[in-house]
């Protein structure tokens, strides 16, 4: 789709700053790390059938992606640009923090192990397992995660999750103002390290075929680049817009809203 402004200034909202190349590294980089707090949900909560007990938050003020609770009073956090894991006790920081930077999945699970033993949590009952495929994402000693020389990409990165935050919550309200309730509220998916919101007519838990959901993704296995998305429930289709295409055209904000164009979707989902 190509949205286009002709009365805006040129815009400096987006991040421009890292190669496309090193924006995608950091991309697949953060994408990777996040599943380590999904394998520490996955083990201790009772699973959704649509794998929602995966569902995160996002904090923008730290910046950070936060687990719900997966034992009692207790939650782990990936902070950004600086991919830092840590474990959070009743709303306190603990002492052990990891930094990613040169470290191996190896290492990263012995930490792991180790802070839940600190906590007195089982740890034969946690499982690198996850309900999805990460066989594109980061595996193996052979990896090491990097930050070091790829701080810029980092920032352009958290940067971009930042504005989607703000994106979302204007077309949240575009949609509110249309008689749309935003029901989930601001989640994140480490699945498809998304930033989500889901729209329901009647403000109700959303059924899976009514609702919309508005998105910003860093890229899936069809539609590899960092874009912004919407679709209806029922949908195998949705439609994108890349951060390139923001970029090459220089959308405003106002612009990417607009993309969004929640009264037309919304009158495609109640006319079926």
């Amino acid at each position: 789709m190509s949205v286009t402004s002709e009365t805006q200034p040129t815009p400096t909202w987006f991040p421009n700053t890292a190669a496309p190349d090193d924006l995608q590294e950091a991309f697949l980089q953060a994408h990777s790390a996040v599943q380590w707090l999904a394998r520490l949900v996955n083990s201790f909560c009772v699973p959704a059938s649509d794998a929602s007990h995966l569902h995160m938050v996002w904090r923008a003020d730290e910046p950070a992606i936060v687990t719900g609770e997966f034992a009692p009073d207790t939650v782990a956090e990936l902070r950004l640009p600086q991919m830092v894991l840590q474990f959070i006790e009743g709303g306190e920081r603990t002492d052990h923090e990891v930094h990613l930077d040169e470290m191996s999945p190896a290492q990263i699970e012995a930490w792991t192990l180790i802070e839940l033993l600190h906590r007195g949590i089982d740890r034969d009952a946690y499982s690198k397992t996850l309900p999805y495929d990460v066989s594109h994402l980061l595996a193996g000693d052979a990896h090491d995660y990097h930050v070091e020389g790829q701080e810029q990409a980092h920032q352009d990165m958290t940067d971009w999750l930042t504005q989607a935050n703000v994106i979302l919550g204007a077309a949240s309200q575009d949609a509110a103002d249309r008689g749309w309730v935003e029901t989930s509220g601001l989640k994140f998916a480490p699945e498809t390290f998304s930033l989500f919101v889901r729209l329901h007519r009647d403000g109700t838990h959303p059924s899976v075929s009514n609702y919309l959901e508005l998105g910003f993704c860093a890229g899936t296995t069809s539609d590899t680049e960092p874009h912004f998305y919407c679709t209806l429930a029922r949908d195998a289709d949705r439609k994108s817009l890349s951060t390139a295409d923001i970029i090459r055209q220089r959308l405003t904000q106002d612009d990417v809203v607009s993309f969004f164009a929640v009264s037309s979707q919304a009158d495609h989902l109640e006319a079926q």
